[in-house]
């Protein structure tokens, strides 16, 4: 995005073009990562051909390089999976890894995260992802010299869509991780046009009728600055205690439970709901939304989705080799002596089970 800027200033210079290229070659590298990558390089495209110096001239060079750079991996997916953009892609190009029904489950997860998905509740989905000082990047058109610069437009454009989508769709907070620095960009150059007219001292700021307009900027500036001095202390408070902060999360100590039974027990694990932290079992982790071990085939679901039963799970551990089985008993619900027949419980938490297969036990015919 600042390559985009740069661009759009160099109207008319040798140099708009390689910063072109530039913020090409970071957008196709973003959209090589994540499927949200490639949003951002997609409304970055329609951003250079909304801004006069660049359109047509420097689109089909953008585009070119976004598609060299990140447009393997998508076609590597389509090779592999009939679908480019999987798994997202399943109801229209078809399901690789798993159904309908996964995907549907996977909707329903999401709408657990943030608030209602209604646009009128996009202020209260900002604030519960604790961004509520992200409205100030919509408020650059307020300034008379910035409204006039077609790349502030795109620039708003860009931001307005992505937190569109990602309000009627994850509210997840991370996901919003991408466009958090153009928000900052563009509050920061709202910001930066008033206080470049707050010259000549105290005087000036307070003589004429402009004064408000010129003790506004001043006010949102002081707010922006007490927005992160009041995050920081929640946030160093967790940071200093950061090891009991994670032994409170029952994923974790489930994880690290396995993760020091690997010696005895084989670094293959079985998980059902703890897909986000898994980064704390230093092995082979089995079980996500979609792939050759989806939740899909581990639940089974009438009113509430409650894990297999017992001969169905000691299966579908013998199936991928693994000799652990983790669950995640606040998201599928499940008692230790439904599963005393063939597993030990290793661990058990309020909120998860460590499931051991029993030395000797085959499957039954």
């Amino acid at each position: 995005l600042l390559c985009l800027w740069m661009a759009s200033q160099a109207a008319g210079h040798a140099a708009q073009l390689p910063w072109v290229w530039l913020c090409a070659l970071f957008a196709g590298t973003a959209a090589s990562t994540k499927t949200f990558g490639g949003l951002c390089a997609f409304l970055i495209g329609l951003a250079v051909l909304l801004i006069p110096s660049l359109r047509w001239r420097a689109a089909w060079r953008y585009a070119l390089a976004v598609s060299i750079v990140g447009g393997g991996w998508y076609l590597r997916s389509y090779l592999i999976s009939g679908d480019p953009f999987h798994p997202l892609g399943g109801n229209l190009f078809g399901h690789f890894l798993w159904n309908a029904q996964d995907l549907a489950a996977q909707h329903q997860e999401q709408s657990t995260h943030g608030v209602s998905r209604s646009v009128i509740s996009l202020p209260q989905s900002l604030q519960a992802a604790g961004l509520a000082a992200f409205a100030v990047a919509f408020a650059v058109p307020l300034h008379p010299r910035l409204r006039r610069m077609p790349a502030v437009w795109a620039f708003l454009g860009i931001l307005a869509a992505y937190t569109l989508v990602w309000h009627t769709s994850t509210q997840v907070a991370r996901y919003i991780g991408p466009v958090l620095p153009l928000a900052a960009f563009l509050a920061g150059l709202w910001v930066y046009g008033w206080s470049s007219r707050l010259e000549g001292g105290a005087a000036a700021l307070l003589s004429g009728a402009g004064w408000a307009r010129r003790v506004l900027p001043v006010g949102v500036a002081a707010a922006l600055a007490w927005v992160p001095l009041h995050q920081w202390q929640p946030m160093s408070a967790r940071l200093l205690s950061w090891d009991a902060w994670l032994a409170g999360r029952s994923g974790v100590t489930v994880m690290r439970e396995a993760a020091s039974r690997i010696p005895a027990q084989g670094n293959v694990l079985l998980q059902l709901g703890f897909e986000n932290a898994v980064y704390f079992f230093p092995g082979k982790v089995i079980g996500d939304w979609f792939g050759p071990g989806r939740y899909g085939q581990m639940i089974e679901c009438t009113d509430v989705c409650r894990p297999l039963q017992e001969d169905a799970l000691f299966a579908l551990a013998e199936r991928h080799g693994a000799r652990m089985v983790a669950i995640n008993t606040e998201r599928f619900p499940a008692r230790a002596a439904d599963y005393a027949e063939r597993f030990d419980v290793a661990y058990s938490s309020g909120g998860g089970l460590l499931l051991v297969k029993r030395q000797g036990l085959v499957l039954r015919p």
